[in-house]
């Protein structure tokens, strides 16, 4: 049996429920910053506490999004919890899984988190965005084939461990995913 990818291996957003993508890299990525319009002079987040407690949330509910969409083979409600490069990758990977005959049996579940950078987050009223390394657990998570038998390897690892950017989103005052990959550098999972 093969390991299964939710997409192509470019995209990472498969990390939820099947097999380590190739080329990963221990550099994480640079925050993407995003317009805003100012609402007031109050920081939107006071502390890296509340910043790091906002990301998690956010990135929970966008992977329990990816979730359903697997499950339902439908990606129309990720928009509300992921942007940009997640977004895309997201919706073409359900895709892939439809054109396949694939559908996901149960859930992932974010493990834990930490901040990688913050800073154009936290004490600013005009927030641009947060990046955080995540545990994410996929020990619960089956993808199955239109015959009903699982198509993932029994080596697949229970866990991987991740880097998200997270973008503010003023209209809404929420975080969404932008970006997410493979993180290399250890500590996160361990």
């Amino acid at each position: 049996m093969v390991w299964v990818q939710r997409v192509p291996a470019a995209v990472t957003a498969a990390l939820v429920a099947v097999a380590l993508l190739g080329g990963c890299t221990a550099d994480a990525p640079e925050v993407e910053p995003t317009p805003s319009a100012s609402a007031s002079d109050e920081p939107v987040f006071a502390s890296d506490e509340e910043a790091l407690a906002a990301a998690t949330e956010a990135y929970a509910e966008y992977q329990d999004a990816l979730d359903h969409a697997f499950q339902d083979l439908d990606s129309r409600a990720l928009d509300s919890y992921a942007t940009d490069e997640a977004l895309s990758a997201a919706v073409d990977s359900v895709a892939d899984y439809a054109e396949r005959g694939w559908r996901q049996e149960g859930n992932s579940s974010v493990a834990s988190t930490s901040l990688v950078d913050a800073t154009q987050l936290v004490g600013r009223s005009e927030p641009e965005g947060a990046q955080i390394y995540a545990c994410l657990d996929v020990s619960d998570v089956e993808i199955l084939d239109e015959q009903g038998n699982s198509v993932v390897s029994e080596g697949r690892p229970a866990t991987y461990a991740l880097v998200a950017s997270l973008r503010w989103m003023t209209a809404s005052r929420t975080l969404t995913v932008s970006h997410e990959e493979p993180w290399d550098g250890g500590g996160i999972c361990d």
